[in-house]
């Protein structure tokens, strides 16, 4: 995402001004780091670990973002960490809770739970943002509809590595094992879960 480059650009720019050389480092490692995992010719499937390991990167360049103003919490079981999952499938939802879960007064929070039965994996994201809109639920609800008319997936043509991508590609792997659900919590923030068998090779 170029604003987010941009972005971590500025911050790298600000903390050399300041002559803060240990965060500058910790930032271009990061960074380097994260663009790595998103250009590299790896499987499709990674290891919940590494894909968590990617997710915490952006969330610390987050933290030199945002500051005090963002907090989250990661509670996923170590037996799940060795666990094959999509590439690409956490971060990019807690990305999406930067972009539209912090329009409303700080401190910002994401809560980020796993669970496991030994069959089957989920994990569960909950924000304390907006919430979503009811006609963009809706919507996602309806472009669901559509690609499960069938019982298949017809069309990946989404944007980027958004929500619809992320869900078609659990279907695609875990077809009718995929769990998939994006609302919002009682609490009033947004609330998405995802999961699929612990085995892939398992439908």
């Amino acid at each position: 995402n170029p604003h987010f480059l941009y972005n971590t650009i500025s911050i790298i720019s600000i903390l050399a001004e300041d002559e803060k050389t240990d965060d500058i480092g910790q930032i271009c490692e990061s960074l380097s780091s994260m663009l790595r995992y998103i250009s590299s010719a790896s499987p499709e499937l990674v290891p919940m670990s590494i894909e968590l390991d990617h997710t915490m990167r952006y969330l610390q360049l987050m933290e030199y973002r945002y500051e005090e103003n963002i907090e989250y919490a990661v509670d996923i079981p170590r037996r799940m960490l060795d666990i094959p999952i999509p590439k690409l499938v956490i971060q990019p939802i807690v990305e999406n809770w930067t972009k539209y879960g912090i329009h409303t007064s700080p401190p910002w929070r994401l809560d980020i739970s796993g669970e496991t039965d030994g069959g089957t994996w989920r994990i569960d994201f909950i924000d304390n943002g907006p919430g979503f809109d009811p006609t963009v639920l809706e919507d996602l609800e309806t472009r669901i509809a559509g690609m499960e008319f069938d019982g298949k997936i017809h069309s990946l043509h989404v944007e980027g590595m958004g929500i619809m991508n992320i869900y078609a590609r659990l279907r695609l792997l875990y077809a009718d094992k995929a769990r998939f659900s994006i609302g919002n919590a009682s609490s009033g923030g947004a609330r998405i879960v995802i999961g699929g068998s612990s085995d892939p090779g398992v439908r």
